[in-house]
């Protein structure tokens, strides 16, 4: 067993004692002389944007890994653990996750010293036992306050190089190396381009701070960027706790043994999460065939019934590991075994759709009219098969016809040249459709 673990708050105090096989709060076995700060005057914080591919690189990237405990990882129901499970990486999608900790002032014990009732337990025969009943293994050494603010993007597409671009300048914008305007256009231009078979799901999840300090940033960099700025002010004003640091009672002078099979059920135990993150993605490889991206980017796949049976398959595996796991958790195994499932637990098979460039019969490229008048944009539509219409109205426009100047005394326009256009140039739309263009105004 590991002599100092850190586990997300869940109302802890320093001195109560900490069981680490079942990761409950249980008695109060310690008091505390002093509770000390450090750093009082300051905060630390840390940020970072990452493209994650597997479940492990996104726990890790959210502030998840070993230094948590591996059983927190298969059991606890906090918030965190509970965002980050309810977005497992899938195999088709690719994911940004940013994250921002904030941390204030630490508060920590010193001169832990055993209560009378705790010492009392202790000289009692087979007292070790009752005490660890009572106290657990490990107790409350230091808390840490703070806050945190995670956003997860998810972004899915019928055409692997479109979304790895968007996925690229999403990336970029968040780490301020790119303008949030570049992923606007990305994104537009693949919506066009794989006629609406992109999609970008942004999830948020935020501890500290309170009423309109919580709003949603959405997709948008700038406005995660701002959150990011303004985050340990907000953390400051209204602090939350979210880690605890748990220290074993060997780290402190009393009468209390170490236990060598502690060591073999961590490695079951880290074994038994591993299994429970790999059936995690297998869950969500399911989950996304059967929503509404997965009729979008897969071909000839099973039928909604097998789907759903596939998913209950695997969600039953994933009970029958967890009930091992807390079996060996709580040492109802003399022996730690590690969970093997029969039969294996195979990973679904999908396949991507093959997504082509070509133009359908019936279908045209919308042509770029970006700088010319509006006489040679109706001309260039006409020659596409396409009609071309106006988005601005203006106080006056000027139209030159057998070299005399005409001007309309109702409903005029300007017609310059073309400053901006929807479908965007290169667009595949139906033969007939309409491009409805801006012109300058000057």
């Amino acid at each position: 067993m590991p002599q100092v673990l850190r586990v997300p708050y869940d109302g802890q105090q320093i001195g109560q004692g900490y069981n680490p096989k079942t990761t409950e709060s249980v008695g109060t076995a310690l008091s505390v002389s002093e509770i000390a700060k450090t750093f009082p005057a300051g905060q630390a914080v840390t940020s970072q944007f990452d493209m994650v591919s597997t479940q492990d690189s996104l726990m890790e990237s959210l502030g998840i890994s070993a230094s948590v405990d591996a059983r927190y990882g298969l059991f606890s129901g906090d918030a965190k653990f509970n965002f980050a499970s309810s977005n497992s990486v899938n195999s088709y999608s690719t994911f940004v996750v940013g994250r921002c900790e904030v941390q204030n002032a630490i508060s920590y014990g010193k001169d832990f010293k055993l209560t009378a009732a705790a010492d009392a337990i202790l000289k009692q025969a087979n007292g070790e036992k009752t005490f660890r009943t009572a106290f657990g293994d490990m107790f409350v050494r230091a808390l840490r306050t703070g806050g945190e603010f995670s956003v997860v993007s998810r972004v899915t597409s019928v055409s692997q190089e479109h979304q790895t671009k968007i996925s690229a300048t999403l990336h970029a914008a968040f780490n301020g190396l790119a303008a949030s305007g570049d992923f606007r256009a990305s994104f537009d231009r693949a919506i066009q381009e794989t006629s609406g078979r992109t999609s970008v799901s942004v999830f948020m999840y935020q501890a500290g701070g309170q009423g309109s300090d919580l709003k949603f940033t959405g997709s948008d960099s700038a406005k995660v960027l701002e959150k990011l700025s303004e985050f340990p002010a907000i953390v400051l004003k209204n602090p939350v706790g979210y880690e605890a640091e748990m220290a074993a009672y060997n780290t402190i002078p009393l009468p209390l043994p170490t236990e060598e099979e502690s060591e073999d059920r961590r490695i079951v135990l880290q074994d038994c999460l591993a299994q429970k993150r790999r059936l995690l993605g297998f869950i969500a490889d399911v989950e996304l065939a059967m929503s509404d991206e997965g009729k979008l980017i897969f071909d000839n796949l099973p039928s909604a019934s097998d789907l759903a049976q596939m998913r209950e398959g695997y969600r039953s595996s994933l009970n029958r590991l967890i009930s091992h796991a807390i079996k060996v958790a709580r040492g109802e195994m003399q022996t730690p075994a590690v969970y093997v499932a029969v039969p294996p637990d195979v990973p679904p098979q999908f396949t991507r759709s093959q997504f082509s460039s070509a133009i359908p019969r019936g279908y045209v490229q919308v042509p770029d009219l970006t700088g010319i008048d509006f006489i040679s944009a109706t001309t260039t539509c006409s020659a596409a098969g396409l009609t071309l219409v106006l988005a601005n109205s203006i106080a006056s426009y000027k139209l030159l016809k057998e070299t005399t100047l005409i001007t309309s005394t109702k409903d005029w326009f300007n017609y310059g040249v073309v400053q901006a256009q929807s479908p965007l140039p290169g667009a595949t739309v139906l033969q007939g459709s309409a491009v409805r263009v801006t012109m300058t105004t000057s």
